[in-house]
């Protein structure tokens, strides 16, 4: 790929914190954004049309705050937030006032003094919300199961946490078309079909969709389209997870495997595109036309999971 240093101009205490690609009509929608502290903020998408490279302000953060998530929403749309500690709280984009890019945001969900924000959603009826904890346990929630709320509240249960699961640490709208990706601190890294996930009300504690060693984590989640995957190049099967070093199908892969094996696919990368990309500090970046490449054939060796329930 390209370095981001070469397309975007970020301070070495910043980094990116979501990219967002915009359409060619900027008159309607607006940017959601949402930080750690639980404020949340909408700006016209007008106001991002002309970027420089060394960026514009987006928000204007409080001390010790940061942005975690960026989406594009209409006043019609729904917002849901969804903190730490397993809370959630759905409320009307439209209720938000619109600010300009250089103000400050208002309360979205009140947190608890250990608490934090992970992430905002836009909600969308054929879709339901995936949330997955530190400790690689996950599940889905159909969208209807969220009841809508003003915002400000302290919300509703979203997952059971336990030190069995940790702290939620991730949360995406998904359909059955797409697959789950899970990296953990020690480098492995599991695929599994979205449909695979087991679906269940809000206040349950989920499935293990890792597992992750004593002392570890899940350090990146991701979700990616199947109809994005090339023909006839490798890549990990659904439902499997790779070894750091390894070269799949090599003299030196260690493949752990539970199940039958899947079928071969590679996820192609993001479609190039004028895109806004929104860094910690709250600055949006410039506006680029990235060229996307397909990533190479190589690939890790199998390990092969699937989700199964929680004890």
């Amino acid at each position: 790929g390209i370095p981001l240093i070469n397309l975007v101009s970020v301070d070495q205490k910043e980094w990116v914190t979501a990219v967002v690609r915009l359409p060619k009509d900027l008159a309607q929608d607006y940017l959601v954004m949402g930080t750690k502290l639980g404020e949340v903020k909408k700006t016209p998408l007008k106001y991002f049309a002309n970027v420089r490279r060394g960026g514009l302000n987006a928000m204007d953060l409080e001390a010790r705050d940061e942005l975690v998530s960026v989406k594009q929403a209409s006043d019609s749309d729904h917002a849901i937030v969804v903190t730490g500690k397993g809370k959630s709280l759905r409320f009307s984009v439209g209720s938000l006032r619109s600010a300009s890019r250089q103000s400050g945001g208002v309360r979205g969900v009140r947190l608890a003094k250990d608490d934090r924000m992970v992430a905002l959603q836009i909600a969308k009826p054929n879709e339901m919300m995936l949330v997955v904890t530190s400790q690689g346990f996950g599940k889905r929630t159909p969208v209807a199961d969220y009841p809508l709320q003003g915002r400000g509240g302290q919300g509703v249960i979203t997952f059971k946490i336990t030190s069995k699961t940790g702290d939620l640490i991730s949360a995406r709208m998904v359909n059955p078309k797409q697959e789950l990706m899970l990296i953990s601190e020690g480098g492995i890294v599991l695929r599994t079909a979205v449909e695979e996930i087991s679906v269940q009300g809000r206040p349950t504690q989920g499935v293990t969709l890792m597992d992750i060693e004593e002392g570890g984590s899940v350090a990146a989640v991701t979700v990616v389209d199947m109809e994005s995957t090339y023909k006839g190049e490798t890549a990990l099967p659904t439902g499997v997870s790779a070894e750091p070093g390894a070269e799949a199908g090599g003299e030196k892969a260690r493949a752990r495997a539970k199940g039958p094996a899947a079928a071969k696919g590679k996820t192609s990368a993001a479609k190039g595109g004028k895109a806004a990309t929104a860094a910690k500090a709250g600055k949006t970046a410039s506006s680029t036309r990235a060229q996307a490449k397909r990533p190479g054939s190589r690939s890790a060796a199998a390990q092969r999971k699937s989700p199964r329930k929680g004890r």
